[in-house]
């Protein structure tokens, strides 16, 4: 890891705390020193009616950072991704499918006790 990547990680922890499920994760995204984007999980489209079986939608973190990226972003940049209370915050299948066409070329995420780990696109 970097010596700049303590930076995003603590805004991604920050942003983790936003997290509206039981399971709060948040992410930050970031060009060399600047953040660009940042985003925590979120439900939506909640229906009362499902809502009593317990059914809720959710939009991820790594989601919710990525559509509030600048339209025509196009510099490589990483993707810091948190879980509060430091449990294990790598993206899911379907999050790294939408990553990998973005212009997201570095993923640094939690692995639980104060780890991290990273992958490379």
């Amino acid at each position: 890891m970097r010596q700049i990547d303590n930076k995003f990680l603590v805004i991604a922890a920050k942003e983790a705390l936003r997290g509206e499920f039981r399971y709060k994760h948040g992410v930050a995204i970031a060009s060399g020193k600047n953040l660009i984007s940042k985003g925590c999980n979120r439900s939506i489209g909640i229906n009362t009616t499902l809502s009593r079986y317990r059914v809720y939608f959710s939009l991820h973190a790594e989601l919710t950072a990525i559509a509030r990226l600048p339209f025509g972003f196009e510099d490589s940049c990483t993707l810091y991704s948190v879980r509060d209370g430091g449990g294990l915050a790598k993206p899911c299948s379907q999050c790294l499918a939408v990553i990998s066409k973005t212009s997201i070329k570095r993923i640094v995420f939690s692995a639980g006790d104060g780890l991290y780990a990273e992958i490379f696109l």
